[in-house]
């Protein structure tokens, strides 16, 4: 029974290892079918990275140290921005049938410590030039892989983007958040509510109003992660949610970015 045990734990490595996949990578399931590919529905999604192989069909293992903040790729208005690398990447991009072509990549100078350091260079060398892309679904669920013209072959999920996700326009809000929570009651529970001010600002970009008096918020906002010993200004995206449950909010909230923070004691 023992060696039986071990000689199936042998063999499952066997199969892991001729996969070429790292552990933090997907393996991706061949009854996909394949989606049309067009601007539209690469814009329609941020593309998360969960498998990289090189021609020898090896993985890419140096593309995958950061498993909480995966690689990933973003088009908008023919711009294609690389996510979680250790810069800011982007640059703009053409797509022709399933070829893409990316010219060279703006960077951000930052520096970072290995190994995240190497994410720049490693994506530069695929992301540049022409590759083939080709977009199949999995469990509904979107797939984009990339084939450089060095053979490196990147797949993609597709993660709906709050547009895509919510189907609506959204309104730009700025909010002042505490540091500090309020315990609040939120239908028939009690929560932790963050504290927050109303801003706005005018054309020039000055704060043309600020609430003096702290609310309750009651809804979370996807992206922002809260800390207590933090005041921040923040820009967020609000959508109308459709028909939504009788006990949920009727708007989603989107961080867009930080416009201040302050560390507090």
């Amino acid at each position: 029974m023992k060696n039986s045990l071990l000689l199936a734990m042998s063999l499952s490595l066997m199969a892991c290892t001729q996969s070429g996949l790292h552990p933090n990578q997907t393996s991706i399931s061949d009854t996909a079918t394949t989606s049309s590919l067009s601007n539209s529905t690469l814009s329609s999604y941020s593309w998360q990275l969960v498998q990289a192989t090189n021609k020898q069909g090896q993985a890419i293992n140096n593309l995958f140290v950061r498993p909480d903040q995966p690689v990933g790729l973003q088009f908008k208005d023919n711009n294609i921005g690389i996510l979680n690398t250790c810069n800011h990447m982007g640059g703009t991009y053409k797509l022709k049938g399933n070829v893409l072509s990316v010219g060279n990549l703006a960077s951000t100078m930052m520096a970072c410590d290995a190994p995240i350091n190497q994410l720049d260079s490693l994506m530069s060398k695929v992301i540049e030039g022409n590759s083939t892309l080709k977009i199949t679904t999995v469990n509904a669920q979107p797939r984009l892989t990339l084939v450089s013209t060095s053979g490196d072959t990147l797949v993609f999920k597709g993660i709906a983007t709050p547009e895509t996700k919510y189907g609506a326009q959204a309104e730009t809000i700025f909010l002042e958040i505490s540091p500090k929570t309020q315990n609040c009651d939120a239908g028939v529970r009690q929560m932790q509510c963050l504290q927050v001010r109303e801003v706005k600002y005018n054309d020039q970009g000055l704060k043309s109003y600020a609430s003096t008096s702290w609310e309750n918020f009651y809804d979370s906002i996807e992206g922002y992660t809260h800390n207590t010993n933090e005041r921040v200004i923040i820009r967020a995206k609000k959508y109308p949610v459709k028909n939504p449950p009788a006990d949920a909010s009727s708007a989603a909230y989107v961080l867009d970015m930080i416009v201040e923070r302050e560390q507090v004691k």
